[in-house]
C-alpha cells in the first residue's frame, strides 16, 4: 500500500534539500515526488502505544546528525520558528532562546490553573540557564524540526523521519531534549516513565549520539525549558490535547523536580558547559 501526500511549496523545498545531503535518503522514508505530491510506502508511525526503540532511535539520529552548519535558525522550535526576537550577531544559543522565552512570556497572563506549574518549570529553567547560558557551539547541526514519534516510522526493521517541512538548525541537545519529553508530557504515564527517559539518555551517550556533558544539559536544563514551553503554550491555548496534556503536566513536572532535578546538587555540578 501507498501513502500520497501533496506538498506545500516550503515543505516541496525541504524534502527537496534533505535528499541532497550525504546520506539524507539513509534517514528519510523511501518516496518519489511527482509534481507537488510525494508518493510513499504506508509505514507505521510510533504513537502512544508503542515505547520507541532508543537503539534504534540512536543509530538513525547519528546518521542524520553529521550535518553542521556555522549558524543557528531564529525561533525556538517549529511551533515557534519564525522567532519573536532577532539574532543579530549573537553568538551565544542559550542567550537568545532566554530572550524568545522572555517574549513568551510577557504575553503571557498565567492563569490560575497554571501558575503553580509554571513556577515550578521556571525554577528549573532559571537554574539551568545560569548553569549553562555560556554554552558556547562551534557548530550546529542541521534538525528535523519536529522530532516527536508522530514522525518516526518504522520501515523494514528501521525508523525513518517523515515531514520535513520544519527543517532547521541549533544544537541537537535542544531537539532531542524536546523528543524526550514531548510525547510525554502530551500522554503521561500511558507512553513511558522517568526511568524510561532516564534509560532512552543513557542509550543516547553510550552509542555516542550526545556526550556526558550534552547529557548534563538535556537533563537540567533542556527537558526543564520545553516543561516551561508547553506550560506557557497550554496556557495561552495554543496546543492540541490541552486536558491530556495539562493533566500530564499536573503529575510529571513536580515529579520531574523532585526525582530528577534536585537529584543533583547544582553546587556540585560541573562548569565545563
Amino acid at each position: 500500500m501507498i501513502y500520497i501526500k501533496n506538498l506545500k511549496k516550503n515543505e516541496k523545498l525541504k524534502l527537496e534539500a534533505v535528499e541532497v545531503l550525504p546520506g539524507g535518503k539513509e534517514v528519510m522514508l523511501p518516496h518519489i515526488t511527482l509534481g507537488n505530491f510525494c508518493i510513499m510506502p504506508m509505514a507505521k508511525t510510533i504513537d502512544q502505544h508503542d515505547h520507541p526503540n532508543p537503539d534504534k532511535m540512536a543509530d538513525m539520529l547519528l546518521k542524520w546528525y553529521t550535518r553542521t552548519t556555522d549558524s543557528y535558525s531564529e525561533g525556538i522550535y517549529s511551533f515557534a520558528r519564525k522567532g519573536h526576537t532577532k539574532r543579530g550577531s549573537d553568538n551565544s544559543f542559550y542567550r537568545y532562546i532566554k530572550r524568545e522565552i522572555d517574549s513568551i512570556t510577557e504575553q503571557s497572563s498565567i492563569k490560575g490553573e497554571y501558575e503553580e506549574l509554571e513556577c515550578c518549570a521556571r525554577e528549573m529553567w532559571n537554574l539551568g540557564y545560569e548553569q549553562y547560558k555560556d554554552t558556547f557551539f562551534w557548530s550546529y547541526n542541521l534538525l528535523h524540526g519536529d522530532l516527536h514519534t508522530g514522525n518516526v516510522v518504522s520501515f523494514r526493521g528501521n525508523y525513518r523521519l517523515i515531514d520535513w517541512e520544519n527543517l532547521r538548525s541549533g544544537p541537537k541537545e535542544i531537539e532531542l531534549a524536546f523528543y524526550l519529553c514531548w510525547d510525554y508530557l502530551r500522554w503521561g504515564d500511558t507512553y513511558r516513565s522517568l526511568d524510561d527517559l532516564i534509560d532512552e539518555i543513557s542509550v543516547f551517550v553510550d552509542k555516542r549520539l550526545i556526550s556526558a556533558q550534552e547529557r548534563d544539559r538535556i537533563l537540567y536544563f533542556l527537558i526543564p525549558m520545553w516543561m516551561l514551553i508547553l506550560v506557557l503554550y497550554l496556557n495561552n491555548g495554543n496546543l492540541l490535547y490541552e486536558e491530556d496534556r495539562k493533566a500530564a503536566c499536573q503529575r510529571i513536572i513536580p515529579l520531574y523536580k523532585q526525582t530528577i532535578f534536585e537529584s543533583r546538587p547544582w553546587k556540585e555540578m560541573s562548569n565545563n558547559g
